[in-house]
């Protein structure tokens, strides 16, 4: 493992997790569902989610790549980069776009309980109760929705928060929040390691006794594209979290990597084009 790298993945943890406990000592954030729950409430709430999902999936990254399971690491990179995405999108409109993600959770369940519910299946009446109310959310939810896009929306694509797609709100936030990464096409690049593609079988094959053979070990091959991928995202998660409001201090993420010719040619070699993820 690159060492550079593992230190900067470490220095992210150590730096975000002390962030973390602090926002629990000091009462930043109220449990969810509050009926006082104000749009700012909402605001911190999706933050700290957030940030607190990254914390957990760049420990995984971590704790596989030294593991030598890189390409299960690969799929929890392609994970922090669809928060990236979303977060940054978030950025855009705080406020309205933090409620709208918030109230998006009432249609989710809504859906759920009510396929059930109409399965036939008996629910005692604090469910039934349960879904009036996330009924009424789901009203607010395409209100706030409505009124964002700027004409009647009642239905989103998909079990979606909004009617952008993946793409669109990356670009919509890259127009807004330009941290040099296209977010989108990192995305794109690391889908092949979540799905079940034919050409995915490269990363399992290996030289053995002059013979192509299965690599059925551990393997650290894509190690260092890993781990540099990883804290391309959790950068960009840090920054569009920093634009909605947080108070995190620059130095949280601010990490001293230097990326010299040696390094970066660990990288390439390991399986990243640098330039592909360019903000252009």
């Amino acid at each position: 493992m690159s060492h550079e790298l593992d230190s900067a993945v470490a220095a992210i943890l150590d730096r975000l997790g002390s962030w973390l406990d602090s926002r629990v000592e000091t009462s930043e954030w109220r449990l969810p569902g509050s009926k006082d729950e104000s749009e700012q409430d909402q605001k911190v709430r999706v933050v700290i989610s957030f940030l607190l999902r990254a914390y957990h999936d760049l420990h995984a990254v971590k704790h596989l790549a030294s593991s030598g399971m890189v390409v299960q690491a690969l799929v929890i990179v392609r994970s922090l980069v669809e928060m990236a995405i979303d977060l940054r999108y978030i950025a855009t409109n705080p406020l309205q776009l933090s409620s709208l993600y918030v109230e998006h959770e009432g249609i989710s369940l809504l859906r759920d309980g009510v396929e059930i519910r109409d399965q036939g299946v008996t629910l005692p009446q604090q469910v039934l109760d349960r879904l009036d109310g996330l009924h009424e959310r789901s009203i607010r939810f395409y209100e706030l929705l409505s009124h964002i896009e700027g004409k009647e929306i009642r239905k989103v694509p998909g079990g979606s928060w909004t009617i952008q797609d993946r793409k669109h709100r990356e670009q919509i936030g890259r127009a807004t929040i330009n941290d040099g990464i296209n977010l989108y096409s990192l995305y794109k690049s690391l889908c092949v390691f979540a799905h079940g593609e034919a050409r995915m079988v490269k990363n399992y094959l290996c030289m053995k006794n002059g013979s192509m053979a299965f690599r059925l070990g551990p393997s650290w091959h894509k190690q260092p594209y890993a781990l540099y991928l990883s804290i391309l995202a959790i950068r960009s998660i840090l920054i569009a979290a920093m634009r909605i409001g947080a108070p995190i201090q620059k130095e949280v993420f601010d990490i001293d990597l230097q990326l010299d010719q040696e390094l970066i040619d660990e990288i390439l070699a390991s399986g990243g084009a640098l330039e592909q993820f360019s903000g252009q």
